[in-house]
Formats: structure tokens, sequence, C-alpha cells
């Protein structure tokens, strides 16, 4: 493609850009990967990466049936595949597995995302990983997909239940503080 074209599609409004004091226009990476030629040889040979995950070292047994059933899965569907796995609270977005797993989708390594359920990801804002997923053309697989997805009304009642335990919790020794006491 050649940057004239480019700059053609920007003055019609085919491509989003923002120009720098200089006047150089700097445009959007998802316009780009929109009209940008796709080679679908190279999308079909990206990778499937099974993710599993569970919040304490008590349910280690539970991790390895994850990663028994994620396995099992695809290699029936005849996928080459790598399997993350994670062991930490859904609500840690730090864990070493999840920020390998994010480096390697928006590397555009991984072709399919394949889940035991969608919690197993994260507990909230999964989403969000879904929406990075699409953008990078990787698909999602959800082996259980439970018959009513947790609504966003679920969601914050759920968040409230926490932050009512953090307030049992903590409350008192904030007032205390607070109060200068």
């Amino acid at each position: 493609m050649q940057p004239k074209t480019v700059r053609r599609w920007a003055d019609a409004g085919k491509l989003r850009f923002e120009r720098t004091p200089s006047g150089h226009r700097r445009f959007h990476l998802a316009d780009i990967k929109r009209i940008t030629p796709r080679d679908l040889n190279q999308l079909e040979e990206r990778i499937t990466i099974n993710y599993a995950r569970v919040s304490s070292h008590d349910q280690k047994e539970d991790l390895s049936r994850q990663i028994q059933v994620l396995e099992a899965f695809s290699a029936t569907n005849g996928w080459q595949y790598e399997t993350i796995s994670d062991l930490g609270s859904g609500l840690n977005y730090n864990k070493k597995g999840l920020q390998k797993l994010l480096k390697r989708i928006m590397q555009g390594d991984v072709g399919r995302l394949v889940l035991t359920h969608k919690d197993r990801l994260l507990r909230f804002s999964s989403e969000l990983v879904f929406a990075m997923c699409e953008e990078f053309e990787t698909e999602i697989v959800i082996i259980n997909k439970s018959t009513e997805e947790t609504s966003f009304e679920q969601q914050k009642y759920e968040f409230s239940k926490i932050q009512s335990v953090r307030h049992t919790f903590l409350g008192n020794s904030v007032s205390f503080i607070y109060n200068g006491r």
C-alpha cells in the first residue's frame, strides 16, 4: 500500500488520524489492522491457548481437572495448543499466566482461547479481555457455558457483597483513623 493511498483514505474519512504539532498524521492501529490485507493461512496457523485458573492451593485438583478437560477438548478438535494455568484470585489482574496470555494475544500469536467457564479468566471484567480478543481476531471458546450468563446486576450484587465484607473488616479501623482517635 502506498502512502499516497493512505493519505487519500484519511482525507476521505476512511481512516481516523490525529495530527502531531509538526503536522504529521498518526493513524489508529485498529483502522490500519482493519484495512491491512490478511494472509488467511497465517491466521489458521496461530496457536490455541487453553487457560485454566483456580483461586487457592486447596483447589489444585480442580486445576488439574480443568487442564485435562481443556487439553482433551483441544486435542479432539485437532487444534495445536498450549496450556497456561494460574493459581490466584479472579480479581487479581497481575497473575503471571494471565499476563502471558494477554501479551500473546496482543502479539497476534493466539488464534483461539479456550476456557472451561467464563469466570476462569477473570471474576469481573472478562468482557474487556473478550473485546481485546475480538480486536486481535482471537476466537473465544467457552466449553461450559451456563444457561444464564451473569448479568450486570448480578455482578453489581456480588461486588456489593465484597464491599460489605471489606467494610466489616476495615470499617472500624478506617473510622478510628479518620476520627483521629
